[in-house]
């Protein structure tokens, strides 16, 4: 049987509960898609296969939608992995 998992930083989404009841260990979260680790990662659901990042320019830079005045997010899809001392998925 296989472990599903979904974590994030959104306060409005369902794996917030997850994230914020790991504590300390928060910081020792990986996210990785397709074996490619994700870095700036709000949202990693498992079981439906994709990640909620921050865009970012060439440089590593964030990108902001200047007309929202908020973070740009994209969608990767594939392969979900979340690693964490303790659980594997």
């Amino acid at each position: 049987m296989e472990s599903h998992m979904r974590l994030s930083t959104d306060t409005s989404d369902p794996g917030y509960r997850a994230w914020r009841g790991m504590g300390k260990r928060r910081t020792r979260v990986r996210i990785f898609v397709d074996g490619q680790e994700v870095k700036l990662c709000m949202t990693a659901d498992t079981r439906r296969g994709y990640v909620l990042a921050c865009d970012t320019d060439e440089a590593g830079k964030v990108q902001i939608n200047k007309r929202r005045g908020t973070i740009r997010l994209k969608q990767v899809r594939g392969d979900v992995r979340i690693a964490l001392p303790g659980w594997d998925g």
